[in-house]
């Protein structure tokens, strides 16, 4: 969609808008009928902080709480800041400065989260890219951000390593997998380097000398996170993400209903590099004071074992993850009374599968729904959700987010009424501030309806 074509169809929203009478209109975008699943919003507003500042903010009072959960091992909230303020030394140290771009390949495990806030904290900017990126598309987008620092989790690294040799990166940051677990004594990573490279451990180790650095205040439009789109209209584009959008999101989540709060627990299973992986799985977990459970394997089998070890209260997980619920090996007779809130997005979901995942779950005490959502990395991860507040209709993707509207539009982007087929233009907080270095092409978000 073009710049030309998304101001002609935002003229047509507002005209329409403009002669709203009182009751409904027809169009869903004025009458906005989902708003009464909702709960009072005047109780959520959005914190001007940070990533980190909400974080420390909400935490520090509480330092023994649990923050993340990794193979055994237990990182509470004095830890987590704790090791987030070590990679902020350990970046500045290595020349990191505000505005930068650092490059990360890695899964969820602890030390993105300490990285990611630790950018955060300085002022930079996380440029997370997926180990099965094209080498040529990696070089480019590394290249045109300037980045010359990665951390990459070293299962990733021989995948990249060609590529990194052609880029612009001068520094390479090697987290062993098992780094943050009891079992890297058992287990231990053999790291195959090339020359230049260094462990995490030393990376650590050599910012280890500078005092704590300052805290950058939080500034309008400044970039956070960079993911990436898909790929399929194109070569991938960067998505810029500033700190609102990911505060924005949380601030929508908390108005939904949906009580992530202290003592409950994510599983997060979507990978980083995805928005939701990194907002919704682990920035509204915890700066809510829950605990983030964490495994890089994005496996079935291990996912279902995972979710009856650790007894998440949440996760957000592909379709192919909950088909392992279908296995009855797996499930046994065990309960499942504690999963309150299993959300699935990323994959298509055939009604007669979900009927199938459902039943499981109401047979082992589990939730009455496999709850779904829809979102585009654009778009801050979520665009609709169902709640456990909602109207449950199978093959359906939910409502939109508080602070979300959504209209409906023809091929002329006239506005099309309720139960008309056409193109979904959505206007969302939560959005990404630009394609980098493409602030021409826009991705269809609306900034006003």
């Amino acid at each position: 969609m073009t710049k030309e074509e998304l101001k002609e169809a935002k003229g047509k929203l507002l005209k329409l808008k403009e002669q709203q009478k009182k009751g409904l209109t027809g169009y869903p975008h004025i009458d906005k009928p989902w708003e009464k699943f909702y709960e009072d919003k005047s109780d959520f507003p959005v914190n001007e902080k940070t990533v980190y500042q909400e974080v420390h903010d909400n935490n520090i009072g509480y330092p023994k709480d649990l923050a993340i959960q990794y193979f055994g091992s237990n990182i509470t909230f004095r830890k987590l800041d704790k090791n987030i303020n070590s990679a902020a030394k350990s970046l500045k140290e290595y020349g990191v400065k505000k505005g930068d771009f650092v490059t990360i390949v890695s899964a969820g495990i602890p030390e993105t989260v300490y990285a990611f806030y630790g950018l955060s904290k300085i002022g930079a900017t996380a440029n997370l890219m997926a180990f099965y990126f094209d080498h040529d598309q990696m070089i480019k987008r590394i290249d045109e951000c300037d980045s010359d620092i990665l951390i990459v989790m070293s299962d990733f690294y021989p995948y990249i390593k060609d590529a990194i040799k052609k880029s612009k990166i001068k520094n390479v940051v090697i987290i062993p997998t098992l780094n943050s677990s009891m079992l890297k004594f058992i287990k231990p990573d053999k790291i195959k380097t090339q020359g230049g490279e260094v462990t995490w451990k030393q990376f650590i180790k050599d910012g280890s000398h500078r005092e704590e650095t300052e805290t950058v205040n939080l500034e309008k439009d400044k970039p956070l996170a960079m993911v990436y789109s898909s790929g399929t209209t194109g070569a991938s584009k960067g998505i810029l993400l500033s700190e609102q959008s990911f505060q924005n999101l949380i601030a929508s989540y908390r108005k939904s209903g949906m009580d992530v709060s202290r003592g409950h627990k994510m599983y997060q299973i979507i990978p980083p590099w995805f928005s939701t992986g990194i907002s919704t799985s682990i920035h509204l977990p915890l700066s809510s004071g829950a605990t983030v459970l964490m495994d890089p394997r994005f496996e079935r089998d291990i996912f279902v074992k995972n979710i009856f070890k650790y007894k998440p209260d949440y996760t957000v997980a592909a379709t192919s993850m909950y088909e392992g619920f279908l296995d009855e090996k797996l499930v046994g007779n065990k309960d499942l009374s504690f999963f309150t809130y299993p959300t699935e997005g990323g994959e298509p979901l055939r009604k007669e599968v979900q009927e199938k995942i459902e039943d499981v779950f109401k047979k082992h005490n589990g939730p009455k729904r496999l709850l779904v959502g829809y979102g585009q990395c654009e778009c801050g991860a979520t665009i609709s959700t169902e709640t456990l507040n909602t109207i449950h209709t199978q093959g359906t993707v939910g409502i939109p987010l508080p602070d979300v509207n959504i209209a409906i539009v023809d091929e002329n982007m006239n506005p099309l009424k309720y139960n008309e087929r056409g193109q979904i233009i959505v206007d969302t907080k939560n959005g990404m501030l630009e394609y980098y270095n493409n602030p021409e092409e826009l991705s269809g978000i609306v900034q006003e309806i």
